[in-house]
């Protein structure tokens, strides 16, 4: 090659590689400037938990030295969104969505903190922007018409229900909008219809129960009203409509109480190893709760981890002796013995 030649086709590189590292640098500075305003300052975290509370300060300063922005960034979402900091979650979940604008994860979280903020149009705004990035995500279509329906907008509640029936059929999360219209619109027929299929596919739906009974009652069929209110209290608490988005936050939940009615829903169900590591979480973060105590030492009672059981009641009588919910221990549990009385959850 021509000496020539190669001196431009150097130069050639050069200014491309001056160029590139360029574009990096100004790339770099924007990611800087968004993770810097997406960080919040530090919430007092003098009541939570240490483990809480050093993890939340460690993501904090790893996205302050855009240390890996994202994942510090992420984490520190998670860590406010699960734990119900959602005006610092929002924060971090906004700077999230400007670098990823196409994760329909980030949209989806904005959406619930904006509805726990009690902020209406910025959650029908993020919920729309979530249909629009994963159309087949099919809670959304859920909350949309919750929502709608909120709002008194009826036929918007009709048609994203209709779809979530396209989406999980036979949903009764649904069809109890549904019935919800017809009864509001006066079609009691309607309603009727609906409710009654949804205690029949349905039968653990405690919603549809209570209120299929107060229609039975103004029909005056007191007979099959007060057997609607005996299923619906058999059936238990209401369960909210499955959402792996949100449960994916449960690994970074560090409130006891939340951690115990994520367990309970799941008792409710009779779903026993998929309730243990909540209750065994919440004790292992309050190890002197002896509600905490109890609640674990039980559900290992109903796995028959009998040992396991015994542990942990007994350190539950250990920290608060006089608590009178402690149940008494089966003689068939063996004897465990542990140098301070702490519950046993190891999760």
């Amino acid at each position: 090659m021509p000496r020539s030649r190669l001196i431009a086709l150097v130069l050639v590189l050069s200014g491309l590689a001056v160029a590139a590292f360029a574009w990096h640098q100004r790339k770099l500075l924007q990611i800087s400037a968004v993770v810097r305003a997406a960080v919040s300052p530090l919430p007092d975290l003098a009541m939570w938990p240490p483990e809480y509370a050093a993890r939340v300060r460690g993501a904090t300063a790893a996205a302050n030295r855009i240390e890996q922005p994202l994942e510090a960034l992420s984490e520190l979402a998670c860590l406010y969104h699960a734990n119900a900091l959602y005006r610092e979650a929002q924060q971090a979940e906004r700077g999230l969505h400007a670098l990823e604008p196409k994760n329909a994860q980030w949209a989806y979280y904005l959406a619930d903190t904006c509805q726990n903020l009690g902020d209406m149009e910025g959650t029908r705004t993020f919920l729309e922007e979530t249909l629009r990035l994963a159309p087949h995500y099919p809670v959304t279509r859920l909350k949309l018409a919750d929502l709608c329906l909120k709002q008194g907008l009826t036929d918007e509640a009709i048609h994203h229900y209709e779809w979530r029936l396209t989406l999980v059929p036979n949903d009764p999360y649904a069809q109890l909008g549904l019935a919800r219209i017809a009864e509001q619109r006066g079609n009691r027929a309607e309603a009727l219809r609906l409710f009654e299929i949804i205690v029949r596919t349905s039968p653990n739906f405690p919603s549809a129960h209570s209120m299929l009974a107060e229609l039975y009652a103004q029909g005056g069929n007191e007979a099959r009203a007060a057997e609607e209110r005996r299923l619906g209290s058999a059936a238990g608490r209401f369960i909210e409509a499955n959402d792996p988005f949100l449960y994916r936050l449960y690994a970074w939940n560090f409130d006891s109480y939340r951690l115990d009615a994520q367990g309970g829903s799941r008792l409710q169900v009779r779903q026993l190893e998929a309730a243990l590591p909540f209750y065994e979480k919440a004790a292992r973060l309050a190890p002197r709760d002896s509600l905490a105590c109890d609640a674990l030492g039980n559900v290992y009672l109903q796995l028959k981890r009998l040992d396991d059981a015994r542990a942990t009641l007994e350190a539950g009588l250990a920290v608060a002796p006089a608590t009178p919910s402690q149940l008494p221990i089966s003689n068939s549990c063996s004897a465990r013995t542990s140098p301070e009385p702490e519950c046993s959850g190891t999760s």
